[in-house]
């Protein structure tokens, strides 16, 4: 893995925004995450299946950065931050919809690529791509594509 894959690219493409979000009006920040996060779902889901020979060594993202993000997101959101939503959608017996939280679907969706990325800044490629698959199937991806359905309801009523 000598080029930098396009999830790569596109992970840290979504991580500048979200971490950039402040720079930018509301609107457009939402627009481009909207925009963004379908792209590193789909390229996520090209990634090779690998396993590392060994463990990775990186700075993983802190409680603090972690919560520093969701703070400022948070505040940005407003009445935007809370939406409907079905947890498993092939759980018909109980069909509740539960709270979801805009905000810390954007910020767990960061930590995990930033996790990535650091790991691939420090030469360990295969560790981030590992990481990265996993963490799609484990964690990020729900959070994802949980974001991506409350944007798409922003984005048809034109509440961003």
């Amino acid at each position: 893995m000598t080029r930098p894959p396009e999830f790569q690219r596109q992970a840290a493409r979504l991580c500048r925004l979200l971490a950039g979000h402040a720079k930018l009006p509301l609107r457009t920040f939402l627009h481009r995450v909207h925009e963004s996060l379908p792209r590193v779902y789909a390229a996520a889901l090209e990634l090779p299946g690998v396993s590392p020979l060994r463990d990775a060594s990186y700075r993983r993202v802190t409680p603090e950065e972690w919560r520093r993000l969701y703070r400022s997101i948070k505040a940005r959101l407003g009445s935007r931050m809370y939406y409907a939503e079905v947890f498993d959608a092939y759980e018909r017996k109980n069909g509740k919809a539960l709270i979801g939280d805009l905000a810390d679907d954007l910020a767990e969706v960061h930590a995990d690529l930033a996790n990535g990325l650091r790991c691939w800044r420090a030469g360990d490629h295969e560790n981030a791509v590992w990481y990265w698959r996993f963490m799609r199937e484990a964690h990020w991806g729900e959070h994802a594509t949980s974001a991506i359905r409350a944007l798409y309801w922003l984005h048809r009523d034109a509440a961003y």
